[in-house]
């Protein structure tokens, strides 16, 4: 058996990955050609779905309404890339999206996702983890889990604890 695994070349750690897999699936007899390319060729490598297999990323809303762009019909030919497709599914998210009662949106969106785990549209091989450090002259700093700059302008140095440095930038 043989197929082609794809990756932006950008990623480290998404190269290293890719080796890491080819070399456990060579052990066991199959053969994955890896695929490297620039960032803008594996986005269209991944749209088109030109590909057997890829190693990509996603970056989603911290709430549910996003995942039906990445797994359900409706995304497909955008970040749905695999063209993963089950009625059950999307029948369960559109349920989910237009229900105002919260507590019945919670037990379809936890249905929709039993599914899911039932019929895998993806293998996620690993959540990276991401560290933050900031100096202790900052004040107001927060960090959200989804996008760690989503409030830096809210992030404010001190009063007193401007450096030299920091007045040259405002001039």
């Amino acid at each position: 058996m043989e197929f082609r695994l794809a990756y932006p070349s950008s990623s480290r750690l998404r190269e290293t990955a890719a080796a890491v897999i080819a070399s456990m699936l060579e052990q066991i007899g199959i053969s994955a050609e890896l695929v490297p390319s620039d960032f803008p060729t594996f986005r269209v490598t991944q749209n088109t779905g030109s590909f057997d297999a890829a190693i990509g990323s996603w970056f989603v809303q911290p709430s549910p309404a996003g995942i039906p762009s990445l797994w359900g019909s409706g995304g497909i030919g955008n970040q749905n890339h695999g063209g993963y497709s089950n009625p059950k599914v999307d029948s369960l998210f559109t349920l989910a999206s237009n229900e105002d009662d919260p507590t019945q949106e919670r037990a379809y969106w936890r249905e929709a996702f039993e599914e899911l785990n039932r019929d895998p549209a993806a293998v996620w091989l690993y959540q990276p983890v991401n560290y933050a450090a900031i100096h202790k002259r900052f004040e107001n700093v927060t960090i959200r889990p989804d996008r760690w700059g989503a409030t830096m302008w809210q992030w404010r140095v001190r009063d007193g604890e401007w450096l030299p440095r920091d007045i040259e930038l405002l001039r």
